[in-house]
């Protein structure tokens, strides 16, 4: 477990105390498990370790996790501190889907975890995928924009991920879609990108689908994106989507509209 003493102290701890004994070195450690989850540390940074452990502690314990974190230079003193209390990671909307080619793919909400992962496959991308996703040449993924994209609260902000298995037992992102509900108007910005390798095999096409229906179960009332007219592909699986799309051009992009409750 991740406490001890009725959940009065946690088991996950900055630093050991003075005398406490160590028989295992962090090289040695794959796997820490708890109730909330497990983490992966093998191979991976400082930073990322801090973020995987914090991320299976209990809730009631993660932002003073974080804080003493951030004191010791562990993590940036930037770091994202989201209410835990109030945050609960939906392991329900974790799922298997099998591609076009039969390849199986993990879809899941994204964890604060991923941000190495998510920079690493936004930089992999292709100059043209970047221009199509985020209207630019320009590759520049600052820490501060990603952890934004993996930090969210699953209610207003909602991102899934689509992870392979990766190098030494990790995960590898290869796609995310997100949506960003504003909570007055139930209506929601839908963006979401496939990495390179990985397109072409229906995989924005099931990630569209994915998240609209969830979005539909929490009252969301209506999506909509920007898209640029040579993003001919996504332009396609919005018009193949089966609701009624509503398309308008500014001379630049089209803003895609749609009603969650009104089918083609």
């Amino acid at each position: 477990p991740s406490t001890a003493k009725d959940d009065t102290i946690t088991r996950i701890v900055p630093k050991l105390t003075e005398g406490a004994g160590v028989v295992t070195t962090r090289g040695d450690v794959h796997y820490v498990v708890t109730e909330f989850g497990i983490a992966y540390l093998h191979g991976k940074s400082i930073r990322q370790r801090v973020l995987s452990l914090i991320d299976i502690a209990h809730p009631k314990f993660r932002k003073e996790l974080i804080q003493a974190a951030k004191a010791q230079g562990y993590l940036l003193p930037d770091q994202i501190e989201l209410e835990w209390d109030k945050v609960r990671y939906p392991e329900e909307l974790e799922k298997y889907e099998t591609l076009r080619d039969g390849t199986e793919i993990f879809f899941r909400p994204v964890k604060p975890t991923d941000e190495a992962a998510l920079s690493e496959m936004l930089y992999s991308l292709s100059t043209e995928s970047v221009r199509k996703r985020y209207f630019t040449h320009t590759k520049t993924f600052p820490h501060k924009d990603v952890q934004r994209l993996t930090n969210v609260d699953y209610e207003q902000n909602l991102a899934i991920v689509g992870v392979v298995p990766g190098a030494a037992g990790g995960e590898e992102i290869v796609a995310i879609a997100q949506y960003f509900l504003d909570p007055k108007t139930l209506v929601a910005e839908v963006a979401f990108i496939v990495q390179d390798e990985w397109q072409d095999k229906g995989m924005g096409s099931f990630l569209l689908d994915y998240i609209t229906s969830i979005a539909k179960s929490r009252g969301v009332r209506r999506f909509y994106a920007t898209v640029l007219p040579l993003n001919k592909a996504m332009l396609q699986i919005f018009y193949n989507s089966g609701y009624a799309v509503q398309t308008e051009f500014d001379g630049q992009a089209y803003t895609i509209t749609y009603d969650l409750e009104k089918k083609a």
